[in-house]
């Protein structure tokens, strides 16, 4: 049985400067951004030993650009009750291309895109 171990990557360079919560932006996408990158850990991560590191990784980026502590804990806690597997491919289930296609073999879920 193929097992496939993912995990976020980012470069030496990175320095996650995501958008300050005092910025002038509306509120509603300042407030997101914990959950978006929440989100996208919990999808990325395909162990749950290693989504915990990452989990306190980003959640201390978050807090050094000021997010406060609930908001960020509340964002993973909100992210970690959804079922990973469904994230990952409801984006491919739902769209409007009827090229897609999911083929289940041995396990292994593979996403086979028919180009036209």
């Amino acid at each position: 049985m193929l097992h496939t171990i993912t995990k976020p990557f980012s470069k030496a360079c990175d320095n996650h400067q995501y958008l300050s919560p005092i910025s002038c932006h509306p509120h509603h996408n300042i407030a997101n951004i914990p959950y978006c990158i929440a989100n996208r850990l919990f999808k990325i991560t395909s162990e749950p030993l290693e989504f915990e590191k990452v989990k306190v990784e980003y959640s201390s980026y978050l807090s050094d650009r000021n997010y406060s502590l609930d908001c960020i804990n509340e964002a993973f806690a909100k992210v970690e009750k959804l079922n990973r597997m469904s994230l990952i491919y409801t984006s491919n289930l739902n769209s409007d291309n009827t090229n897609d296609e999911i083929v289940n073999t041995d396990n292994i879920t593979t996403l086979i895109l028919t180009v036209i």
